[in-house]
Formats: C-alpha cells, structure tokens, sequence
C-alpha cells in the first residue's frame, strides 16, 4: 500500500471516495476510486457503444441513456433523410464525443492522484479511451478514404501521442489485450469508419425494411459480436462469403460495395501508411458473359488454353488482393463445371487458371448475388447443393420497393430526391424533383414497382431528359388497367404481350438482359418496347 501525499488525501475526502487503513507503521493512508457510482454508470454506456450496431434501435437506447434530455431522437437509426438526419446525428453525435473526452480526462487525473482501478475499472477505462481516440481520429480517417494510393498519415503521430498519455501507468495498460499496439487500433478505427460511411452512402432510405438492411450489413462485416470480432475474428471474416438475395433492380450490388468498402486494412507504423487497397472491388456479371467465357474471367487462362487465347489472363480471383472483394452477380447463372471451381476457391481458398495445373492462392471475400432461388434450383439439380449451402453462410435479403413504400410513403420522394441530386446536384435537384412528382402523382399510390429502384432511377433520367409532359406513358412498368386486364382475361393477346416485355425490360434494366431473360432476340424485345408509336428505350 502505497502512502498518499497530504493533498491527495484531501481531494479523496472531498469527494467522499476514500478507504482508512491503519498501517503497521500507523500511517494514514487512502485508496481514490477510478470512478464516482454516476460516472461508472456512463462509462459502462460509453464502452457499450462500440460493442453495438450503430445502425440498430439498441445504438440509439445507449445514446439516450448516455445524453439524457440532450439527446435528439431521430426516426430511424442512422437512415438518410434528405438532410433532417444528418443534423440529428451531427448534434448527437458531437455531445457523445464531449462526453467521452471529458470522462477519459476524469479519470487520467484520477490516475494520477494514484487510483488504484480494479479489473472492471481497467476495463472501462480502456473502453472509454478507444470511444475518445476513435473520434480524435474520424476526421482524418475520412480523408485517408477518399484516397486511392497509399500515402503517410499525419495523424498517426497524433494518435500515438493520445495513446501514450492515456495508457502510460503500467495498471491501466494491463487491461489491453495482446495485439492490441497503437497501429491495430488505429487499422480499427479505419475499418469502423469505413464501414459505416460505406453503408451510409450506398444504402438510402428511411423506412423500416432499409433500417433493417443496413443494421444485416453491418453484421455482415463485424458479426452479431463486435468485441469478439476484435478478439477472434479480425482478418478472418473473407473467409466467410455472403449471398445476397432480392429481386432485380433492388441494390444488390450496393450492399457488395458496401461490405467492400468495409475491409481491414494493415497499417504499417513505421511508414505511417496503410498497406492495403481499401478501394478494392472486383464486380463480375455472370449473366452478361457467354458460358465459354465465364471461367476465364473468374480464374483467367494460359496462352493458348483455347482458341483465341493469344496471351496468359487473369481472373478476377486473381486479381483480388486479401483485402479485396469478388463480387459475381447473378450467381444462379453460373454453369456446372465451373460451380465445382468455385467450391473449392471457398473451401480451399485456391484455384488454377484455365489451361494450367498451377495453383494461386485466393485471399479476399466473395460476395455473390442472386434473384433467383437456389434453394430450389439446388433440389432440381441445376445448382450445386454443396455450393449453395456454402454461399448461405450469411445471407442479406434486399427489400422490394413496394414492401419500402408500403412501410414509408415518404420513401418514393426520399430516393427520387437522392436520384437527382446524383445527377443533376444537389442545387438542381428540388427543381428536377418537382417533374418528377408529377409522373409519380400519375401512376399513384398503388403502383406495383416490378423494376424496384432501377425502375425509379430510370424513370428520374427520362423526366431529366424529356421532361414531365413528354412521358406520356411511364409503362417501363405493369400498370394497374394492364394487370387488372390480364387478371379479367379482357386484354387481346398482343397487348398482354407487349404489356409482359415492358414489365420483365422494367425489371432487368436493359434491353440485353430483358432478351435473356424472355428467351427471345433484342429485336423483339425493342419491337415490343416501341409498339403504339411510343419508344420507351434509355439504352
């Protein structure tokens, strides 16, 4: 037990947190507690906030319970509003940073006057320092994002510092876990930042099904557990691909990139830099390309593996860094042979180009996407079952815009907004928006929406370049009279199917894929497309 200076022992009986023990010696000394019962209390929330999904009603609950009457309640957790919730989320947030700086500061000076923390205290402060170097950090971790070349960080020497003020007393420093070195935690802090900026940016929308998405995509990236993900899972979740389900045209690609955009990347401390490739994304449509292809651009080929190959290529697989994503839409079209190859690129994590028996190693994550139901096609054969359950490890399903609009009317309005701020900007796009009601107030609250999001962003560039009046016929869509005929039997069969190529064309986005999917030539589908005068086409 170590005697406490006259001073010290003042400030402990000040604040009414003291232990007497008489010593042998009969010297009177004191033992300051880390922290006060109040404080104790906002340290425990403080430290649950990186343990939870901050897009998640439980994130929210702790952020209330730490800010009390401070705290703005926004609708959703973290969804895009239009421009409502980042005000909410920039005050919020600002007060939670305040928060943790000035617990952090507390309780360094209690160090210093020589608290003695038990393992819980240790813990806690160890939790509430990562919440405030996480925040010092988030500004130029944002800047080092938008970069596509490795360059030093500044910051980091910032940082080091931070780390070093707080966990210089050797009690304090043995709550941290091996591993856990000043240039891990700031690769973290990257990985966190990232991932929520990428889910954030790609993934809009304020109703219910979207609050779900992006909380599953954050999953996706750090699991049900964040602190065991920090314990156990770090640089091993690649090895865990994701299946992304849902229909045409509702962002399954947008979740790919989001989960890319979320890789942990190594920082190298000596150098300052981070050493990976956090932009690196290798999108592959497996519909768009002939079947001879196909296994070429996944594992690349020899000169000479077949005709035409006059030189060594490639793959995607091969291409891919560990840090890096495969993304291969449209997984359901992928032929039989190849399906054995991409078992054992999951399974083994290696494959060989066509034409060679030497083997390459795979590292990076897989993230495959599907409207169709492989569930079914595995029972009837034409899909690997073992391939299947290998890819449902983790699945995402992307909700309809139906299902989107029937929770949040708002929805419509809030996406068409975003569509044309992406293309016109942001100072043009309330007056774009406002043609683009009108076509909206003309098909009505009970539009079916079967091309979901690619529907309404290809409706949004139709209105930019024809305008409001000259989409006489918005039918890139099922309208309500054509189903009701269709479901009456009243339609004569041209019109029924005309009615069906515009339906399956809404929901495939494009001429190609529409023809591939109806089994007929791009001429028919164009015939059908302009038939009575009117050519709907954008492509």
């Amino acid at each position: 037990m170590r005697t406490r200076s006259a001073t010290t022992l003042a400030r402990a009986i000040d604040v009414g947190i003291f232990d007497w023990v008489i010593s042998p010696h009969m010297k009177v000394v004191c033992d300051v507690a880390l922290l006060t019962p109040d404080r104790r209390s906002l340290a425990r929330a403080l430290a649950r906030l990186h343990t939870v999904n901050p897009f998640s009603d439980e994130r929210l609950a702790i952020e209330a319970e730490i800010l009390g009457r401070a705290y703005v309640r926004p609708r959703r957790p973290r969804a895009r509003d239009l421009d409502l919730i980042d005000v909410v989320g920039t005050t919020n947030q600002s007060a939670l940073e305040h928060a943790a700086a000035e617990l952090a500061s507390f309780m360094r000076a209690r160090l210093q006057d020589g608290a003695r923390p038990g393992d819980e205290e240790r813990e806690l402060y160890k939790e509430v320092v990562f919440v405030t170097l996480f925040d010092r950090s988030a500004t130029a971790l944002d800047e080092v994002s938008a970069r596509t070349k490795a360059t030093k960080v500044a910051a980091y020497a910032h940082h080091v510092a931070a780390w070093r003020h707080f966990f210089d007393d050797d009690e304090v420093a043995a709550a941290l876990l091996p591993g856990e070195t000043p240039a891990h935690l700031f690769a973290l802090f990257f990985q966190l930042r990232r991932a929520f900026q990428s889910i954030y940016r790609h993934l809009v929308g304020a109703s219910a099904p979207m609050t779900a998405l992006r909380a599953s995509v954050w999953r996706s990236i750090f699991t049900v557990d964040p602190a065991r993900y920090r314990r156990a899972l770090l640089g091993r979740m690649h090895e865990i691909p994701t299946l992304v389900l849902g229909e045409t045209g509702t962002g399954k690609e947008l979740v790919a990139r989001a989960i890319a955009g979320a890789a942990y990347v190594a920082f190298d401390a000596d150098r300052a830099v981070f050493v990976g490739d956090h932009h690196a994304f290798f999108p592959i449509s497996l519909a768009e390309l002939p079947e001879t292809l196909v296994e070429s651009a996944l594992f690349g080929h020899t000169r000479g593996a077949f005709t035409g190959a006059t030189e060594d290529h490639r793959g995607v697989f091969a291409l891919c860094p560990p840090e890096g994503t495969v993304f291969l839409d449209e997984v359901g079209e992928l032929p039989p042979s190849v399906q054995v190859k991409l078992l054992r690129v999951l399974e083994a994590r290696e494959a060989s180009p066509l034409g060679s028996l030497t083997r390459f190693r795979f590292q990076g994550r897989v993230v495959a996407a599907t409207h169709k139901d492989l569930a079914v096609a595995a029972r009837n054969g034409r899909f690997r079952l073992d391939l299947f359950h290998r890819l449902a490890g983790d699945v995402i399903v992307t909700p309809t815009l139906r299902a989107r609009v029937a929770d949040d009317a708002d929805e419509l309005r809030r996406l068409a907004h975003h569509m044309c701020a992406g293309l016109v900007g942001t100072a043009e796009a309330a007056s774009l928006l406002v043609d683009v009601e009108q076509i909206l107030r003309r098909l009505g609250v009970h539009h079916a929406w079967p091309g979901n999001v690619r529907e309404l962003s290809q409706l949004v560039r139709r209105v930019l370049v024809q305008g409001p009046h000259a989409v006489t016929d918005t039918a890139t869509t099922a309208p309500a009279a054509w189903l009701d005929g269709v479901r009456d039997g009243t339609l004569p069969l041209d019109d029924v199917v005309t009615g069906y190529v515009r339906l399956v064309f809404a929901r495939e986005g494009s001429v190609s894929a529409a023809s591939r999917a109806l089994g007929v030539d791009r001429r028919t589908v164009r015939t059908r497309l302009a038939h009575g005068g009117e050519n709907i086409l954008t492509e």
